[in-house]
């Protein structure tokens, strides 16, 4: 090896200065990126405690931050309803809410929920006095579910007007907005039908989510609304 050629072979094993800047812009960059996503991270995941939408929505619910903005739903008998408001808790109109969110030509986990608010219906009418507590299932589609359709899913399900009502809002402004207030997520299977959350929802008389459970887990969402019905009585 010469003196005059080992310059250029080091020359060539050494990384050039462009080469150097070219591998700090990308450390930079990807330094970025993860502090980018681990921001994005935290705020989805509430400050990195919950790591599945349905608990983040359940976090939101017990911080008081989830909230349904005043609807007006088209009932089974084609009446419009408004479940909460802020006149809902004046005398003669229940205090608590709990809901679901379905579509009629469902026949999976709609027939699931069903099943249980059949079981919540039948614990009300027994109660004796008025707990203050009523169903409510709301159909997300909108546009192919209208009146005979809530009513037959109503039919169905054997749903006791007095106690359990099935319903759909009124237009497909007043959907979106309900849904993207509850974080209620309803998306097209390609089939003509939808992927949907699964969730009970506690709602006072003023659109508060005051509790979310799991599908299945009605028993507990029966007694909340009770306990929660029965504070805001004794409030009054």
């Amino acid at each position: 090896m010469t003196s005059d050629t080992m310059p250029s072979r080091l020359q060539g094993t050494a990384p050039s200065r462009r080469e150097s800047r070219a591998f700090v812009a990308t450390l930079l960059a990807c330094a970025t990126m993860l502090v980018a996503f681990a921001a994005a991270a935290g705020i989805l995941t509430g400050g990195f405690q919950s790591w599945t939408y349905e608990e983040l929505r359940a976090r939101r619910a017990a911080e008081g931050v989830l909230a349904a903005p005043a609807s007006a739903l088209r009932g089974s008998d084609g009446r419009v309803l408004q479940p909460w408001s802020s006149t809902a808790a004046s005398a003669g109109r229940p205090r608590v809410y709990i809901v679901d969110f379905v579509f009629t030509r469902c026949a999976t986990v709609c027939l699931s929920l069903g099943t249980g608010y059949q079981q919540m219906q039948r614990r009300l009418q027994n109660s004796g006095a008025d707990p203050g507590v009523r169903l409510l299932s709301i159909s997300f589609d909108v546009e192919r579910d209208q009146s005979a359709d809530l009513a037959g899913y109503a039919r169905r399900h054997a749903a006791d007007p007095a106690w359990w009502r099935v319903a759909a809002p009124v237009d497909a402004d007043q959907n979106r907005a309900l849904l993207r207030a509850l974080g209620v997520v309803a998306i097209p299977d390609g089939a003509g039908g939808f992927v949907h959350n699964a969730a009970l929802h506690v709602i006072d008389a003023q659109g508060r989510v005051r509790g979310l459970h799991e599908l299945g887990a009605w028993e507990g969402a029966l007694e909340q609304a009770r306990q929660l019905a029965a504070a805001q009585a004794g409030a009054q």
